[in-house]
Formats: structure tokens, sequence, C-alpha cells
């Protein structure tokens, strides 16, 4: 018998044809797209004095976790142990909440005195966009004799470093304090950083900051202070430090109907094996009114 017949292939293309079909159907379901979400730190249930880790689960309905840690580092960047404030009653349950924000303050000198950084770890448990985020203060501090800096290090699943794509500064009076992008001194990995006069002794901040669409997986907040003397001497005294409230949007990541309603679902379900239904019901009448002759 002549497998290659044109009436032998005749139902495999059909077959194939119908495959397509139904595939191209199930392909025309909505997309979902990334939604918007606020990470609000007084809503998330932060608790005041602990360092950390504290996990928080499904942000704001994003569906993502986050874990977030306060760590010291010293000189170095290397860590010596978890965040403990100072003494003075301004340090008291730090870190803590202070409105829309996380706040920490003093390093305790006499449980760290090789200090000289405080890390902010925060962890997603997938990748997220952050479109704006906030934080303050970085200037010359002259009631605390130091020069108060920030720096913010963002890195994709992949340990890559990202660096916002925009931002303002606020503050009064003149010179501005300026974020600028240089390598980390320990790590390699670009971090975008405060640099200023130390002229300067006005209130300065960041807002607007906006990674645009680079999926971060990781956020590092720094924040240190150096003795005005020499703008290069570690201080331990920081005074108060902000990292705000952000938006951020998560990536989709497949084709799903699960941006529709239970009754949009159902259907556009039932539409779609209509169809193939009636695709199906038309191949096999074509196949029945053409038979195949036997071929010795």
């Amino acid at each position: 018998m002549n497998y290659n017949s044109p009436h032998y292939r005749r139902p495999i293309w059909l077959g194939l044809l119908l495959g397509i079909f139904s595939l191209f159907l199930l392909l025309k379901a909505p997309i979902a797209l990334a939604a918007d979400f606020i990470l609000d730190w007084s809503q998330i249930g932060f608790e005041d004095g602990n360092s950390g880790p504290q996990t928080f689960y499904n942000v704001s309905g994003s569906g993502v976790d986050m874990t977030v840690e306060i760590q010291v580092l010293n000189s170095s960047f290397q860590d010596i142990g978890a965040y403990i404030p100072g003494t003075t009653p301004l340090n008291q349950d730090m870190p803590r909440i202070v409105d829309d924000a996380l706040s920490v303050r003093d390093i305790n000198v006499a449980a760290y005195p090789d200090a000289g950084y405080i890390l902010t770890k925060i962890t997603f448990s997938s990748d997220i966009k952050i479109n704006e985020l906030w934080m303050d203060s970085f200037y010359h501090y002259t009631g605390g004799n130091v020069l108060k800096q920030l720096a913010l290090q963002a890195f994709d699943a992949e340990g890559n470093g990202l660096v916002p794509q925009d931002h303002a500064i606020v503050g009064s009076g003149s010179p501005l304090s300026e974020m600028i992008t240089t390598a980390h001194p320990t790590n390699g990995v670009s971090w975008w950083r405060s640099s200023f006069p130390i002229t300067q002794t006005n209130f300065t901040g960041a807002i607007g900051i906006n990674y645009g669409n680079q999926a971060i997986r990781e956020l590092h907040w720094y924040s240190w202070g150096y003795n005005p003397a020499d703008g290069t001497t570690l201080q331990h005294v920081l005074g108060s430090t902000y990292l705000g409230s952000f938006q951020f949007s998560t990536f989709p990541t497949a084709v799903t109907l699960v941006s529709l309603g239970a009754a949009d679902r159902s259907a556009a379900l039932g539409s779609i094996l209509l169809v193939v239904f009636l695709f199906s019901l038309v191949t096999l009448v074509i196949m029945h009114r053409r038979p195949l002759p036997a071929v010795s």
C-alpha cells in the first residue's frame, strides 16, 4: 500500500490544521497584565525594634513575599551582626516605622565599636519593578558633626547591579546633594550613592526613584556617616534616616485566562469548545464524503 498517497496525507493535514486552529484560539486568551501595588510600611505588620529577618507574605495582594533584615557592617563591609540602636531616647525601638517610612538611627557603639555602615537588606520572592521610591536624608548635619550618607544597591536574580533610571533631589538652599553611580567599594557592583560638598548643611532627599522595567530581586539600603574634618573617616552618629513606602509591579509569567472574571472564563471556554467541536465535525464530514480507495 502507498502510504505517501495524497488520500492518506489529507487526514493528517486536517488534524494538524485543527490543532493549530485550537492553539490559536487558546493564545487569543487575554494576557495577565502587571498591576501596580504599594508597599506601605505602616500596613505590613513590621515589628518595631526587631532587626529581623522579618518576612511579609503576599505584600499588598501582589503575590510577592518580602524579607527585611537590618545588619551592621564594619569599614570593610563585612557583616558583624544584627543592628542594635544607640542608647539615647531618640533611638528607642529602632528600627521602627515612622508614618509611612522605615527609620533607623545611630549604631550602638558599645555593642559594635568597629561598626561603619547600616545595611537594610530587602529580598523579594520574585522579580518586581520599582517605580516610585523615596529616601532621606543626606547632608552635613552640623548638630552631630557628621556627613550623613545614603546609598541604594539593587540586584537582579543573577546578582547584577541595577541603578535607577530617574529621580529627583529635594531640599532647600544651595548646594543640594547629588546621587552618583560608582562601583561598590568591595563587591565592585554598581551602586547609587549620595555625594555632596562638606560645606553643605541643608537637608536633602531623593524622591521619584524609578528603576524602570529592570527586574529587581534584592534591594540594599546603606546609611553611614563621615567625619567632616576629612570627609572619609567613618562616624557612628548618623541621625535619622528614612526609606519610604514605594510603588512596585510584578512581571507577567504566562498567557492565561486569569485576567477574566469567572463568568467570562466560562463563556470563553464554552466558545472555544464549541468552535473546536464544529471544526472537528466538518473535518469528519469531508473525510466521510471522500472515502479513501484501496491501494495495492
